[in-house]
């Protein structure tokens, strides 16, 4: 009997080479035996025991075989947070994985280090070809739609002081020029009460802001910045969100149905011991201002004993503190009765509050505004 060295064995009264991948019958199935019906066994020459596979592609050596490579083994589609999502292994020859993700993940494009459901980042162009999230896309490929039919005469809106509605049973015909159509309360910029014809109101959808189309931009953080706010910040929501909110600087609110920032419109602001004519309202404008625009000095009404008195251009301009809300109180109408160096003196009784007294003008510019539209309709100017 032989005693062998390291990497050989005793056969027959001989030490013969150990071949650690042949088979008892002669043939081998190793390396083979999971799957990899290609893979080849290599032995290891003395004083060495053992073997190793060349694995084809998709396959790796695990153990004494090669089996194929598990792509989901670590979890990758979970790796960025969405614990919900589910993992599939790319089937030799192929090599990673697939990644079904919940709401407001998405499939990382790049593949690096397997697939993951990355976070829907709406404030960036997450998809190739594409240039914004897909809540804004949906809105922009709808067909625009033809702008509904003005008809004859005027309506008002039959509420509160201001001719902004919010709802269709705000608007109402006018008494003194009636609509020959319907009244609705038309959607954008300002909501307006419009006379439209009746087969256009039945049929055509209000008008989508033209912000709220989008293209060849950059997601979210552009459409913030789509209406003239340079310096909004685009915040994307969490998952299962995949929308995005703008943070908006000043004088720009967020306006949700154009997913934009938009300039403030600021109510005209109260004046003491006066108001202010808000002329034009015939055409569904209202007496809205921008920050920093001024009103116009012949359009303020003083109260008995008050008259008009801006020293500067300054005293007149708006200073816009919220959207529709009114713009800072402005004190230009000054007692006429006391001496000029003497200050404006306090009315005899007592004085009505801020909102009594804005309500107050208002109605009173709006009275003038009807008597001077009444007597131009007289003189055949309408």
């Amino acid at each position: 009997m032989c005693t062998c060295s390291s990497g050989y064995q005793s056969v027959k009264g001989e030490c013969v080479e150990i071949n650690s991948c042949a088979g008892e019958d002669g043939g081998s199935t190793k390396c083979t035996s999971d799957g990899d019906t290609a893979a080849t066994c290599s032995d290891w020459k003395p004083p060495r025991t053992g073997y190793s596979c060349a694995c084809t592609a998709g396959f790796s050596q695990q153990g004494d075989k090669c089996s194929d490579i598990r792509g989901c083994e670590n979890k990758p589609c979970r790796a960025a947070g969405d614990t919900a999502s589910t993992c599939a292994d790319v089937p030799a020859p192929g090599v990673g994985n697939t990644c079904e993700c919940s709401a407001g993940y998405q499939s990382d494009k790049n593949g690096k280090n397997g697939k993951q459901c990355m976070n829907i980042n709406s404030c960036l162009n997450n998809d190739e070809g594409s240039s914004a999230p897909a809540f804004l896309q949906l809105a922009s490929s709808a067909p625009a739609s033809a702008p509904a039919a003005a008809a004859p005469g005027n309506c008002k809106r039959n509420t509160g002081t201001f001719s902004t509605c919010k709802k269709e049973g705000d608007c109402a015909s006018d008494p003194e020029e009636p609509c020959e159509g319907v009244c609705k309360c038309s959607t954008g910029m300002i909501n307006e009460c419009k006379c439209m014809a009746a087969e256009a109101a039945a049929v055509a959808p209000a008008p989508a802001p033209a912000s709220a189309s989008v293209g060849g931009g950059g997601g979210g953080q552009d459409q913030c910045a789509a209406d003239g706010d340079a310096e909004a910040k685009c915040q994307d929501q969490p998952p299962p969100s995949t929308t995005f909110h703008c943070t908006c600087s000043t004088n720009f609110y967020y306006n949700k149905a154009t997913h934009s920032c938009q300039k403030n419109l600021c109510l005209v602001p109260m004046i003491v011991n006066g108001g202010y004519v808000t002329h034009g309202c015939e055409d569904g404008a209202c007496p809205f201002m921008t920050n920093g625009q001024e009103l116009e000095a012949d359009k303020i009404v003083c109260e008995e004993g008050f008259q008009a008195d801006a020293t500067s251009k300054e005293g007149l301009k708006c200073k816009c503190i919220g959207n529709r809300m009114p713009c800072s109180t402005i004190s230009v109408c000054k007692s006429s009765t006391a001496p000029a160096s003497a200050p404006a003196s306090a009315p005899a009784s007592a004085p009505a509050s801020k909102k009594q007294r804005m309500l107050d003008a208002h109605k009173e510019a709006m009275k003038g505004f009807r008597a001077a539209k009444a007597k131009k309709a007289a003189a055949g100017k309408y």
